[in-house]
């Protein structure tokens, strides 16, 4: 099953579609199933992150419990190919790696770390980065407690003051 985890709950609602999410990563349900399938213990879990970059799909894999010995990090380095992915995370080692994930922040191409944090869809991002860049307005000295990959700092030292 590959879902997510229903909210305040251990349950998974099992996914077979999401309306709301990147037709790239909607379009890699089926094929996660079938390839990680074999990689957990019989009632193991994972926890699986995606993100769209702009050099490609960046994926974290938790495999909590699961041995990363030689055959196994090759079978997943395989995935990288497979389900052409840009980068692969296991257990916080990077396994496999094509590209360095990097996104753009006004105009900035900033290297994205494994498992870095960002909202569920770009233009909710950019909507974020919007209403700060507006909270801010004129402010001459400005921090930010943020303090991410720059989704807000960038705006904020390109926006004119």
């Amino acid at each position: 099953m590959l879902g997510f985890q229903e909210r305040g709950s251990t349950f998974i609602v099992d996914l077979q579609e999401c309306h709301v999410v990147d037709h790239r990563l909607e379009a890699l349900i089926p094929k996660l199933r079938e390839a990680l399938a074999g990689e957990l213990p019989r009632s193991g879990q994972c926890e699986i992150g995606l993100t769209v970059t702009d050099t490609g799909l960046d994926m974290t894999l938790g495999l909590p419990g699961v041995e990363m010995d030689g055959p196994r990090r090759n079978r997943l380095a395989k995935l990288v190919t497979q389900l052409h992915l840009t980068r692969l995370t296991v257990n916080g080692e990077a396994v496999a790696q094509l590209a360095p994930p990097s996104l753009k922040w006004a105009g900035v191409s900033v290297s994205l770390p494994a498992g870095a944090f960002l909202q569920a869809v770009p233009v909710a991002e950019q909507a974020m980065q919007t209403l700060v860049v507006q909270g801010v307005g004129n402010a001459r000295k400005v921090t930010d407690l943020f303090s991410g990959c720059g989704t807000f700092t960038l705006p904020l030292a390109k926006s004119p003051r």
